[in-house]
């Protein structure tokens, strides 16, 4: 297992994580929640995520793809990993309010994509979405790197990205200018 400080996410920002509710964490991430769930989940079944398989989500946040996730495979299949505790925290305050049960013990959160917690497990799928848009070149590889012996051997890696034609994003991370009003 390698592992590297990211520490240039936006989701570490203080302004972010002093008005983190439920309703700002919804909104951080993007908007949309619901039908971006939906949009994961339906994904991931037409890629082959069945019932019974685990599925781990690299940024979980405050568990958008989750919800959906975890009605699905159930709470002891679904295992989430962010760089905000605070982000899962709010996500489990809206699992709460929805009466969504969840296995406390599959929630990691650190900014090095370090899974050793999870390595007796291994998964059939793993998505990262839009993690990747936030991170340096470095980061990228360390997480590649570090999902290795955790993803099954015929297991499905899943990312997506926006793809940004402006050079500046090269030393410094990209961040979505709808995040709590950040722009670049």
């Amino acid at each position: 297992m390698y592992t590297y400080k990211v520490m240039d996410s936006i989701y570490y920002d203080i302004d972010i994580q002093q008005k983190l509710s439920t309703d700002v964490c919804k909104e951080a991430i993007g908007g949309l929640f619901e039908e971006l769930g939906k949009l994961q989940l339906d994904f991931c079944i037409k890629n082959g995520l069945m019932p019974t398989d685990k599925l781990l989500d690299i940024g979980c946040g405050c568990f958008r793809g989750g919800i959906k996730f975890i009605k699905y495979i159930g709470p002891n299949n679904y295992y989430g990993h962010d760089i905000s505790p605070k982000f899962i925290n709010a996500g489990k305050k809206i699992l709460d309010n929805n009466n969504i049960k969840y296995n406390e013990k599959n929630f990691i959160t650190n900014d090095d994509f370090d899974f050793k917690k999870f390595s007796t497990v291994k998964f059939k799928q793993i998505i990262a979405i839009s993690v990747f848009t936030h991170l340096r070149l470095n980061s990228l590889k360390i997480c590649l790197y570090n999902i290795y012996n955790i993803l099954e051997d015929k297991g499905k890696f899943f990312i997506s990205f926006f793809e940004i034609n402006d050079n500046k994003y090269i030393i410094n991370s990209y961040k979505h200018s709808s995040v709590c009003g950040s722009s670049n």
